[in-house]
């Protein structure tokens, strides 16, 4: 295996005319810089600068060996108001940072990023930095092709911490002190859900709240990405109160993925599944949802996985299909049974001593962040070494070959659902052989920290 050398790159904004310039110093002085860009179109980004370049596609090479220098118009990357390219939130600069980084050609190369902005100005990156208050950032453990969000802008960086992870939260756009400190604290409410489930499973992770105005509900839009040590960023409806966004399930949804690894295409269901469970679950745990409320919720989920027209086909191709067919509840919710079964399997076997909460909390500390995607198999062996039970990978391959939504009725009667002829939640029945299980499935593993 090559040796993994260290580039020094330094990162310079100037905010007169919204244009970065990188200087990139290869490990050997004589050396020749020859960069790649991985993403097709970053060219149409970069601006003159000293060095003297040859350009041929996504490949960068200087002409002369030792440090070279290129820059890159931020103003007209944010312009460009594009997925994938960037945005301009009222002052701040929004971007994909694969449009403007250019890494080294030797995949082994890893990246030591010094950074320089003006007075005020902040940047907010999913990148590993080692000292908080050293604009320094570890690039190259992970795949070059995950992508991230970088924000630079005249936002604070407010600094949460939950258990022995530090979360670096940026609220963008022109937003009054009233809504910043509403959207802190909501902030502070999602990430501390984790704190129901065995606490922050990452030693360092960016969240990005970007007023958006637009869809409906507090936050039309979230979703994670892995790059890095990991970030959720969040869309907002910036004007609404603190307790809507206490009520949405989206903040929960999206942090709960922070528990699992990136797990592909083939995975979508594992992964999207054990964000609804928990989604659910943390919220009965935190007193935001009561135990009927939960429950209820839950079951309501499952009806609509089972009414989804993706039927006669197996869950791993319906996953494969989600976007294209819109079968979402179908992949959603059958992932949500996958966690729910496990969890009551794993709970039973071991006599209440081990949980769903416990095995992650193991992966949590052996395998996170994961700089690699997880096939599902993969993951379910991890869990079940981790259990020292056979129940995740077995339930893995009948979820993943079945063909239709799960019968759940049986699990809810043991559980002590009481459900009517519809299917709608009734109440409960506390001396089902299983009702013990789903009084601790309420509950936190360990009381949270406060």
């Amino acid at each position: 295996m090559a040796r993994a050398e260290t580039w020094q790159y330094q990162l310079r904004f100037d905010a007169a005319d919204e244009t970065l310039q990188m200087r990139v110093c290869p490990p050997d002085p004589g050396q020749m810089v020859a960069l790649r860009a991985y993403r097709g179109d970053a060219q149409r980004y970069l601006i003159a600068d000293e060095t003297d370049w040859r350009l041929s596609g996504r490949e960068l090479r200087a002409r002369e060996p030792g440090c070279a220098r290129y820059a890159v118009a931020m103003g007209r990357l944010a312009d460009r108001r594009e997925r994938g390219h960037g945005y301009r939130i009222g002052d701040d600069l929004l971007s994909w940072p694969d449009q403007w980084l250019w890494w080294p050609r030797q995949r082994s190369a890893q990246i030591e990023l010094h950074t320089e902005l003006p007075p005020g100005w902040q940047l907010s990156t999913p990148w590993p930095q080692p000292d908080p208050d050293q604009p320094v950032y570890r690039l190259g453990s992970w795949p070059r092709g995950w992508p991230a969000l970088v924000g630079i802008g005249r936002f604070q960086i407010e600094r949460l911490q939950h258990g022995e992870g530090r979360i670096d939260v940026a609220v963008m756009g022109p937003l009054d002190a009233t809504q910043r400190r509403k959207l802190i604290r909501w902030v502070d409410y999602t990430t501390g859900l984790l704190d129901y489930s065995g606490g922050f499973p990452l030693p360092q992770a960016q969240v990005l709240v970007v007023p958006i105005n637009s869809g409906s509900g507090p936050v039309p839009w979230g979703q994670v990405y892995r790059a890095g040590f990991g970030a959720a960023h969040f869309f907002v409806n910036a004007d609404l109160s603190y307790q809507t966004f206490v009520d949405d399930w989206t903040g929960a949804h999206e942090i709960s993925h922070l528990l699992h690894p990136y797990l592909g295409n083939a995975g979508r269901w594992m992964g999207e599944g054990l964000a609804t469970y928990y989604q659910n679950v943390l919220r009965i745990r935190s007193g935001d949802l009561s135990e009927f409320q939960g429950w209820q919720k839950l079951i309501q989920g499952f009806e609509r996985g089972r009414k989804d027209r993706a039927q006669n086909q197996s869950l791993t191709d319906v996953s494969n299909s989600m976007h294209r067919n819109r079968a979402y509840m179908r992949v959603y919710w059958s992932g949500a049974a996958y966690w729910l079964r496990t969890d009551v399997e794993l709970r039973r076997r071991s006599g209440g001593s081990n949980s769903l909460d416990q095995v992650l909390k193991a992966f949590g500390e052996c395998c996170l962040p994961g700089q690699r995607t997880w096939t599902p198999i993969e993951f379910a062996r991890e869990l079940d070494r981790l259990a020292n039970q056979d129940i995740f990978v077995p339930a893995l391959r009948e979820a993943e070959s079945a063909m239709n939504f799960p019968d759940l009725r049986p699990l809810w009667q043991d559980l002590g659902l009481r459900t009517n002829r519809a299917n709608q939640l009734q109440g409960f029945t506390d001396s089902a052989p299983l009702a013990s299980i789903r009084q601790a499935i309420n509950q936190p593993p360990t009381p949270p920290q406060e």
